[in-house]
């Protein structure tokens, strides 16, 4: 084996240096590749669902805010149900309304009303009460009539004249006729009351105890 020539040798040491610098490359292990950076889907899904949900959460409340306002404005301005006047007397539908009252002359009172009913009012009459005996005046009540009586009665002092036939008057002047006179006291459970006790005393001297019972004729 023979030496290499001189003028060889630059050419053998540029070689060299390519291998050294191939294997160089060959030895250096590749860059990792860049990081990806990865955006959890479901998470924006979550928030995007919790904006819808307070989306809905507000209309709801803007709604309900309207339908209050609504309601209120009805109140402001609704009117009652149905108003009846009868003269001076206002009632509600639902009321009975007294139209008029009468006492006839045998004590009875007699009401008219108008009763409520599913049209307004219809006219009804309600059974006579008896209040001849009411001398300490009456009240007219819901339904009823409250009667007050005198408790002690009347008692009534009196005097009195007056002239009796003393015979048969036969057609002279002056006729048979005396005057006399008497005073007492009579009570009477009420004014309108057809018996009373009497107690009298005359011009003569004489007393007289009496009970009277009548009948109302008229």
């Amino acid at each position: 084996m023979t030496a290499p020539r001189l003028p060889d040798l630059p050419w053998l040491l540029l070689l060299a240096g390519l291998l050294a610098l191939a294997l160089r490359s060959c030895a250096v292990s590749p860059p990792p590749p860049p990081e990806r950076i990865v955006v959890e889907e479901s998470s924006a899904a979550a928030w995007a669902a919790r904006v819808a949900e307070l989306e809905r959460a507000m209309a709801d409340s803007v709604g309900a805010l309207t339908r209050l306002r609504r309601a209120l404005a009805g109140v402001e301005i609704r009117r009652p149900d149905r108003v009846v006047i009868f003269d001076t007397v206002v009632s509600l539908v639902r009321d009975t309304v007294l139209l008029s009252v009468a006492i006839g002359g045998r004590g009875h009172l007699v009401q008219d009303v108008a009763l409520p009913d599913s049209g307004g009012h219809r006219p009804a009459v309600y059974a006579p009460i008896l209040v001849g005996d009411c001398d300490g005046g009456l009240r007219l009540e819901a339904g009823r009539v409250r009667c007050d009586r005198a408790r002690l009665g009347h008692l009534v002092a009196w005097v009195g004249a007056g002239v009796s036939a003393e015979g048969v008057w036969t057609g002279g002047f002056p006729p048979p006729v005396r005057g006399y006179g008497a005073a007492g006291v009579s009570w009477t459970p009420s004014f309108r009351s057809t018996w009373s006790v009497e107690l009298r005393a005359e011009a003569d001297g004489r007393a007289v105890a009496a009970v009277r019972r009548g009948v109302r004729i008229w």
